[in-house]
């Protein structure tokens, strides 16, 4: 399963997390959801995580 961590550190110790998991890359592999997702139920132009740091 593919996916990303990002760890921002301060003094040393971790003080945020953000993480994505390829969660329907899993489900596709397992045979669970199509490989390719029909026409009307996809999301045009959405983002599913965004990450900010301050």
């Amino acid at each position: 399963m593919t996916g990303v961590k990002s760890y921002r550190l301060r003094d040393g110790r971790i003080v945020e997390f953000w993480g994505e998991t390829d969660l329907y890359g899993l489900l596709r592999q397992a045979g669970l959801v199509p490989e390719q997702i029909p026409l009307g139920l996809r999301r045009v132009g959405t983002s599913s995580h965004s990450m900010c740091m301050s």
